[in-house]
């Protein structure tokens, strides 16, 4: 399967265009409130994600 156009199958920009849908994989804009990872000291909390 040859491109001879130069154009990708996949759309990496996040912008739809009339061939293919903006990829939606690359996540989005980051937490408001990201987890708290340390103590009042600035220590890591051991295991914070309880995994």
């Amino acid at each position: 399967m040859s491109d001879t156009n130069g154009s990708d199958e996949h759309n990496t920009h996040g912008v739809p265009d009339d061939q293919s849908e903006a990829d939606t994989a690359s996540g989005g804009s980051p937490d408001e409130n990201p987890p708290v990872t340390t103590d009042e000291d600035g220590t890591p909390i051991e295991n914070p994600s309880g995994g």
